[in-house]
This record gives C-alpha cells, sequence and structure tokens, in this order.
C-alpha cells in the first residue's frame, strides 16, 4: 500500500488502485510511476479509478505501454491532453455517459480498435484519436468543435457518420492519411471542408457534399485516388479552393452547381480520367491552371455549349494576355498562404498561377469561331492567265 498526500494507493499484480477522487491527489500518479515503490509504470495493466473522479487529468497515463484495461466512473465529465497518448496495449474503453471534453492528444498512438463516444460530448480536440486502430466512428449530435486532425492516419478507419447538426467545419487534416476510409456521412450543418481534411483517403470512392456547403479548402480531398465522381449542389453557393480535388486520378464527372463561382488555380489538378465537368454558374471564374494534367479532350460544359480541357486553357491564358482578368475581393489561397515572396528574384503570384478570368458565354462563343475558322484551309484567288 502507498500513501501519497495522506491518500491510498495499491498496485498489486499489475492492478493499479486509486481509493480516492480528488484530482490533485491523482495527478501525483505520474511522480510515483518513476520512484522506487513503483518501479516503472510498466507495470500497470489494469487501472481502477474511484467514483468521484472529475476528470482524468493531463499526461496521467501517457506512454504506459501495458496498459489494457482502465475502468472510468461515470463521475468523470473531462478527458485531459495526452492522458492517454501512447498506450500501444490499450485495444478497448469503455466512456463514462457524462464525459463532455475529450482534449488533444487524449488517446492519440493507442491500441484502440472501436469507440463509442458518448451523446454528451461537446468538443473532441486536436489529434484527439490520430494513428489508432479505429474501425468506424459515429460523432454523436452534441458535438460542437472537432481539432485538426482529430482522426487522422487511422489506417484501419473504414466508416465515419457525423450525426451532428451543430457542426459547421470538417477541420483540417481531420481524416487526413486514412488510407481504409470508404464512406462518411457528412451533415447539411456543414459549412466548410477544410484544408486536408480528406486528403490521402484513398480508399474514398464517393462523398455527397451538402446543400449547406461554402467552402471546399486547399487539398479537401488531395489523393482521393478512388473517387470517381462529385457533385456540388446547385443550390450550395460554394468556392472551390486551390488543390482541392488534386491528383485524384480516378475521378471522371464533377457537376459543379449554379453557386459554384470561383474555381481555383490547379483545383482539378493531375485528374488524369476526368471526362467530363459541368458548370451551371454563367460567369465562373477560373484560372489557367485550374485543369492542368486534365486530358486534353476532357470536355467542359458551359451554358449549352462544349470545349475540351485544352482549348479551355488556351482561351484563359488569351484572356489573361489581353488584360482581362478580375480582381477578387478576397485573396487566393496562394496569396494567403504566401504573401510576399521569399527572394527578389522569386516569381511572383501572378507568374506562378496566372490571373483569374471570369468564362463567359460571348468568350468562349468568339474563341471557337475563331478556331472554327482556322481550321479550314483558304480559298486559294483564281489567278487570271489571258490567252
Amino acid at each position: 500500500m502507498l500513501k501519497t498526500n495522506d491518500k491510498e494507493w495499491e498496485l498489486k499484480d499489475g492492478v493499479l488502485t486509486i481509493y480516492d477522487g480528488e484530482v490533485f491527489d491523482i495527478e501525483w500518479y505520474h511522480e510515483l510511476g518513476y520512484r522506487e515503490e513503483l518501479s516503472c509504470c510498466k507495470d500497470i495493466i489494469k487501472v481502477v479509478l474511484p467514483e468521484g473522479l472529475k476528470k482524468i487529468p493531463h499526461r496521467i497515463f501517457e506512454n504506459d505501454c501495458n496498459l489494457k484495461d482502465i475502468n472510468i466512473p461515470n463521475s468523470v465529465g473531462s478527458i485531459d491532453s495526452h492522458a492517454f497518448s501512447g498506450c500501444e496495449s490499450l485495444k478497448s474503453i469503455t466512456l463514462p455517459d457524462n464525459l463532455k471534453t475529450i482534449d488533444e492528444n487524449a488517446f492519440s498512438w493507442t491500441g484502440l480498435k472501436s469507440i463509442t463516444i458518448p451523446e454528451n460530448v461537446e468538443e473532441i480536440g486536436y489529434l484527439a484519436f490520430t494513428s489508432t486502430g479505429l474501425k468506424s466512428v459515429i460523432i454523436p449530435e452534441n458535438v460542437k468543435e472537432i481539432g485538426s486532425g482529430a482522426f487522422s492516419n487511422c489506417q484501419d478507419l473504414s466508416k465515419v457518420i457525423i450525426k451532428n447538426n451543430q457542426l459547421t467545419t470538417i477541420p483540417p487534416s481531420a481524416f487526413g492519411e486514412c488510407e481504409s476510409l470508404k464512406e462518411i456521412t457528412i451533415p447539411e450543418s456543414i459549412k466548410c471542408i477544410d484544408s486536408h481534411a480528406f486528403g490521402g483517403c484513398k480508399s474514398l470512392e464517393e462523398i455527397t457534399i451538402p446543400e449547406s456547403i461554402e467552402w471546399i479548402s486547399f487539398k479537401a480531398f488531395y489523393l482521393c485516388k478512388s473517387l470517381k465522381e462529385i457533385t456540388i449542389p446547385a443550390t450550395a453557393h460554394c468556392r472551390i479552393n486551390a488543390s482541392a480535388f488534386e491528383d485524384c486520378v480516378n475521378l471522371k464527372k464533377v457537376i459543379l452547381g449554379a453557386g459554384v463561382d470561383v474555381v481555383e488555380y490547379d483545383a482539378f489538378k493531375n485528374c488524369k480520367n476526368l471526362k467530363r465537368i459541368d458548370f451551371a454558374n454563367d460567369a465562373p471564374i477560373i484560372w489557367h491552371g485550374t485543369f492542368d494534367g486534365v486530358p486534353d479532350d476532357a470536355v467542359i460544359g458551359y451554358m449549352g455549349r462544349e470545349i475540351n480541357a485544352k482549348d479551355l486553357r488556351e482561351l484563359v491564358v488569351n484572356i489573361e494576355k489581353e488584360g482581362r482578368f478580375v480582381t477578387l475581393s478576397e485573396e487566393s489561397t496562394f496569396q494567403r498562404l504566401f504573401p510576399r515572396p521569399l527572394f527578389d528574384d522569386f516569381p511572383t503570384v501572378e507568374e506562378q498561377v496566372g490571373y483569374p478570368v471570369k468564362l463567359s458565354e460571348k468568350e468562349i462563343d468568339y474563341f471557337l469561331a475563331k478556331k472554327e475558322k482556322e481550321k479550314k484551309p483558304e480559298k486559294k484567288k483564281a489567278v487570271y492567265r489571258g490567252r
């Protein structure tokens, strides 16, 4: 039996039993782990916590690599940062119904295979479940905030359901590098799919974009190699940021609703199997690099007209050269990420990605008519030779 601050702890046969629910005393545990009395935290296989405990403190069981079993009493409302991070033998855990906060890195790099997130949870922190063995996740309705990278690099994660109607953003890298992810349900409350949110999800075959969407951010679906079709609903007012669908090499069909008014440079770069993309907006803004790496014969549908990707790139470059580009009220992604040159001779933003250009029926009709005229051979004038 061990005593700390007149509180009793017991480590017997790999089971650590804590007899008092005062958080202050529980926080001494990690220091005890390096004392001669406990030998090493690696001896602990199971932990029994007392009812009345309000939170699992910061780093308390971090890297306890042999910890396999822990009871968390229903009185616990918060699991603090790194509380179980690195507990690689921890395969499952039952979270209490009263839990409201799962802080940053709380379960990162653990052996977790499954988790049920209680209905009362409101916040899931930065990298909370990164690099775990989770296979499926249901995010309940009361979750108001998910931290960046919360479920990133979960290589076995194949299914995600977001039931929430309060969540407005899927944060940066939330599910990034989840290479087995095939299915995700996104609620109608989502307005922003942030940068790298699904980047590297190589098994993601389909995704339904909600009507509430306003922003698909930088590399949001980068390297989603199994994605075959994307539809942005007709009622969604949405901007597609740079490289949003870059390297989606099996993407074949894209339908952009009337509210999609800006499609930034490299948005569909290296979509090598893209067959068709349709714009419903009557004056979308694009860059000449928006479709770099797309097959030259891919069809761009616009206001009842069709133009191939090669010709569209040429058209945009021509408009740029003639100085008929537009000025956006908001900076492009590149300008936000790199607001000034790194060196004096570093190319400007415009030199690297070009200027934004607004498509119009007039521009396309003029360009197609000119191309058609160039195809027709000039008639040779008859020469009078006399008798």
